[in-house]
């Protein structure tokens, strides 16, 4: 029981994946074939004055694909005035900053915020979906799954992750589905909301949704980063804006996603699945299923596999969605739409989160009933994550 009162599940944190975790994939999890080609990411990645490896930009040196501009500030100033970004950092003052990789310093941390279990995503380790070599990609993901699984082996009972399976690769993904969901540290799988042109319901995807099911592992819906591939709706259209990229594009990628999986008939097709959709606020999603109510009734032609209408298919117990700790629209969502569908995520460690004080903005605010708090808190969390005890 958590510190406030309620047994707390943070559905969405995060690990980065720093040099020293790619050292450790060379060492211990990467299969020998491979370690050649991180070696040679790390080593054309690092930064010439300082030697360390830029870990987001490890794509880049076997990848074909462009590169999202992040330099540009609003207001017609020139690259070069204040062009930090921020996405890449740990949130000062929690203990990631010292060590993201130590367990025992997670721990540490939840119990500061006052989180029972956390499920653990991954950061920029999407990005190698641009990768030429899809063999590689899919190599780098097992490795991170294998490294993943030892992590959360520290503490099981506090400790899970969602594995992430190739999405280009469909019987790679197959078989690393199999594989992960013996061990029991993985509670679900982290998906993308589209991939090479494909949305979520196209059926070359049809074999990855099969074998979650069997499995009982969440799909996860989570945009791995306004900066990163695949790349989201509009990046390239705000003229190199991180300020515009970071607060729209996640958004945009889960209207899409819910859109699709409601819309292309996933709920009706698997009816043991369950759907996150995370990372993106709560606030806009009563406007939303509200306009996909509408465009169901006047346009039934283009959502043949829909039984329902979107709101109804998306509160019927299956679909989930994380909200801001202090988002202010989040009472008013429980009004419309209830609280069953509602789960805490924390982010932490990314610079943005809200640590130490992201499960005590919700046990404190006094506009959400002690029952709801305890739904939202970590109750709905085991309907959508099972596997945790």
């Amino acid at each position: 029981m958590g510190r406030y009162g309620h047994r707390v599940i943070d559905v969405d944190g995060h690990i980065f994946e720093s040099q020293e975790m790619y050292q450790r994939f060379m060492e211990s999890y990467l299969e020998p074939a491979y370690r050649g080609d991180l070696d040679e990411m790390m080593r054309l990645s690092a930064d010439p004055a300082t030697g360390q490896v830029m870990t987001p930009n490890l794509w880049t040196h076997k990848s074909t694909g462009p590169v999202v501009d992040r330099t540009r500030a609003l207001g017609g100033v020139e690259p070069g005035v204040d062009t930090r970004e921020r996405g890449e950092g740990r949130k000062t003052g929690t203990r990631a900053v010292i060590d993201v990789l130590d367990p025992k310093l997670r721990l540490l941390d939840m119990d500061d915020e006052g989180i029972d279990v956390a499920v653990i995503f991954p950061s920029a380790l999407i990005g190698f979906s641009a990768l030429d070599d899809l063999e590689l990609e899919a190599a780098l993901y097992r490795a991170y799954n294998r490294f993943m699984h030892d992590f959360c082996s520290a503490d099981p009972s506090r400790l899970r992750y969602v594995a992430v399976p190739p999405m280009r690769d469909i019987q790679a993904g197959v078989a690393e589905i199999r594989r992960v969901a013996p061990e029991g540290t993985a509670v679900g799988l982290y998906i993308q909301t589209h991939m090479d042109g494909k949305q979520l319901d196209h059926r070359d995807f049809y074999p990855l949704w099969d074998e979650a099911q069997d499995a009982g592992l969440a799909i996860t819906v989570h945009h791995g980063s306004a900066g990163l591939p695949p790349w989201g709706l509009g990046v390239f259209e705000m003229g190199g804006n991180w300020f515009q990229q970071h607060a729209s594009v996640f958004l945009y990628e889960q209207m899409r996603a819910v859109a699709t999986v409601v819309g292309g008939g996933l709920l009706e097709r698997y009816p043991e699945l369950r759907f996150a959709f995370l990372e993106s606020g709560c606030g806009w999603l009563p406007f939303w299923l509200e306009r996909l109510d509408h465009h169901a009734e006047i346009m039934p032609m283009y959502v043949p596999e829909l039984k329902r209408r979107p709101t109804e298919a998306f509160l019927a117990g299956r679909c989930f969605i994380s909200f801001d700790p202090d988002e202010v629209a989040l009472t008013d969502v429980v009004e419309v739409l209830g609280d069953g569908q509602l789960v805490y995520a924390s982010d932490y460690p990314h610079f943005d989160c809200t640590f130490p004080d992201s499960v005590r903005l919700v046990a404190e605010n006094d506009r959400l009933s002690a029952v709801t708090k305890r739904r939202i808190l970590g109750e709905n969390a085991l309907s959508l994550y099972p596997r945790i005890p």
